[in-house]
């Protein structure tokens, strides 16, 4: 009873409406419609996918409203994205009208209970939608001199588009710099162990990190193999991160500012994850698991404050 979550939801003359949520009343069964006319297309929707769908509208938290964008963690294992200031509240992908509509709109949730004992309840017009982005794929197509050196370090896989030292289970926040960070540091020209020490050390583990304060600030493991590992014990090199509002501040080894990394659209809390269905889910199940912010500097292990 001390949870605060944020349940947003569809009322019953909105769904009518919408072709997201269909209710048959003779059948008892729950589905959809995409498209319209005689190209439409009914799809039934079974019960585990409706509860995906119910789930992905569960917030673990109400928005603080202290910072430009929060990203509040769902029950699906998705982000709900909260616009401070316009109001917008969205999934992982633009909102849409109708079950894979073509317009695109925007959603401020109206308030509609203020006496629950564990959260609140909005009102929203059209279900929220969600998608996963690959991180191999998203590095690949967004940073590609981060892409080609990882690949030249013997990090990724470009058969199965997956990073080789990362895991499945982990949760990771990216630090990815700009091609003309690498290229001023001269990344290409280092050995391979260098270079590896290097490269993983961008890829901080075990914690996705946004840029909205909701981490705590304090020295987070990375994926870098720590000189002081032995044969008998992996230990990985910290650096200090102060995740602040609209800004994550990664702090150098005399305790100043090394670099800071500022909310701006695209190029910051960039999501990406993994599915866990099939692919022929009307709703499918997916994870995010990771996030990457771009930086304008190349993280250097000697000049960070690393604990």
């Amino acid at each position: 009873m001390d949870e605060d979550y944020m349940l947003i939801v569809e009322n019953d003359a909105d769904c009518k409406e919408d072709s997201s949520l269909l209710y048959d009343y003779n059948e008892e069964t729950f589905s959809l419609f995409q498209g319209s006319g005689i190209d439409g297309q009914e799809h039934a929707l079974p019960i585990s996918e409706l509860r995906t769908l119910i789930l992905n509208h569960v917030g673990t938290r109400n928005p603080y409203g202290n910072c430009r964008k929060e990203f509040i963690k769902n029950l699906a294992g998705n982000f709900l994205v909260v616009n401070n200031e316009s109001g917008e509240v969205s999934g992982t992908a633009p909102t849409t009208e109708r079950y894979r509509g073509s317009v695109v709109v925007q959603e401020i949730p109206q308030q509609i209970s203020v006496d629950a004992d564990n959260g609140n309840t909005f009102r929203v017009r059209n279900w929220f939608s969600f998608s996963a982005t690959n991180l191999y794929l998203m590095v690949k197509s967004d940073y590609p001199v981060f892409y080609s050196l990882l690949e030249k370090a013997g990090l990724g896989n470009n058969k199965i588009n997956d990073f080789t030292f990362l895991s499945e289970s982990e949760d990771y926040t990216v630090f990815a710099p700009t091609d003309s960070a690498l290229n001023a540091v001269r990344a290409d020209t280092l050995p391979i162990p260098d270079l590896q020490k290097l490269l993983m050390l961008h890829f901080v583990q075990g914690k996705i990190i946004f840029t909205d304060g909701s981490a705590s600030p304090g020295y987070y493991e990375t994926t870098r193999i720590d000189e002081s590992s032995t044969e008998y014990s992996t230990v990985f090199s910290t650096i200090y991160i102060d995740p602040g509002y609209d800004l994550i501040t990664i702090r150098d080894n005399t305790g100043g500012m090394y670099t800071e990394i500022e909310e701006a659209g695209d190029v910051t809390n960039q999501m990406a994850g993994r599915s866990q269905g099939d692919g022929t889910e009307v709703f499918p199940m997916m994870v995010i698991n990771s996030v990457v912010h771009e930086t304008r500097r190349v993280l250097q292990y000697e000049e960070l404050d690393s604990n």
